[in-house]
């Protein structure tokens, strides 16, 4: 067995495993314990602020953590769009959960079903889907057509940043730099590393704490090309019915 084959032994079930048990982690903080110790501390008590001071800061721990799954599900989007058999499928079952999931979205972290503010990662998800889906047509039909080198280019990048300003108006999360992120791991395809490096720098640049997505690097290092044992629609399914989940037990707390 080379030295390559000994650690290149993740599937992309693996990471997709990984990605969603992060995200749960991600959001246990988010929906369930980031309110409860706002309501500690906001009580007027000292013990209580005390207390929410505590839990604030295990929920960063958790934040932090779950930092891992966006990166690593815009990485599987791109090894899905040049593998699936039918991108128009997949696109659609993108948009149709995006709206599925957004009642369970808008009560989880907008506490309301109405929340117009802020919308699930599914519509970024499926933004960057046809923005590298429209970029590679445009760019095939230019040479199709005769033309060649910058207005390739020209057009493939006005059609990401369309996209991409699509998704920062619509408020979707991680917006127009989600877009970039995909873009990004569609472009670098053939050099996995280097595009996990750039998504990495990219989100960091975004956010503080998005310099905790530094583990999808070795992640992809160790990935094998492999699809791996795929629990077909899991994903799909999980995601609204988790948000349901932690939506009701904070309910009860």
């Amino acid at each position: 067995m080379t030295a390559e084959k000994t650690y290149k032994r993740l599937t992309g079930a693996h990471i997709k495993w990984m990605a969603i048990v992060l995200m749960l982690v991600d959001h246990i903080g988010a929906v369930i314990l980031e309110p409860l110790a706002i309501n500690l501390m906001q009580s007027g008590s000292l013990q209580l602020y005390a207390g929410g001071q505590q839990i604030m800061q295990f929920d960063m721990v958790l934040r932090a953590l779950g930092r891992f799954s966006f990166p690593a599900f815009c990485f599987l989007l791109v090894e899905g769009f040049v593998h699936t058999h039918s991108r128009a499928r997949y696109l659609r079952n993108l948009l149709v959960f995006a709206v599925i999931s957004e009642i369970p979205f808008n009560l989880a972290i907008g506490g309301a079903i109405w929340a117009p503010g802020y919308q699930n990662v599914f519509f970024t998800l499926a933004l960057g889907f046809a923005s590298v889906w429209t970029a590679e047509y445009l760019q095939l039909r230019a040479l199709q057509d005769g033309r060649k080198g910058s207005v390739n280019r020209v057009l493939a990048v006005m059609a990401i940043v369309v996209l991409a300003i699509a998704a920062e108006a619509l408020r979707s999360d991680y917006g127009a730099m989600g877009v970039c992120v995909i873009v990004v791991f569609y472009t670098f395809y053939r050099k996995p590393v280097t595009a996990a490096v750039l998504a990495w720098a990219l989100l960091s640049l975004n956010s503080w704490l998005e310099v905790f997505c530094f583990p999808m690097i070795p992640a992809v290092m160790c990935y094998n090309g492999s699809r791996g044992r795929q629990a077909k629609y899991f994903f799909y399914i999980f995601y609204p019915a988790h948000l349901l989940i932690l939506v009701a037990i904070r309910a009860l707390l």
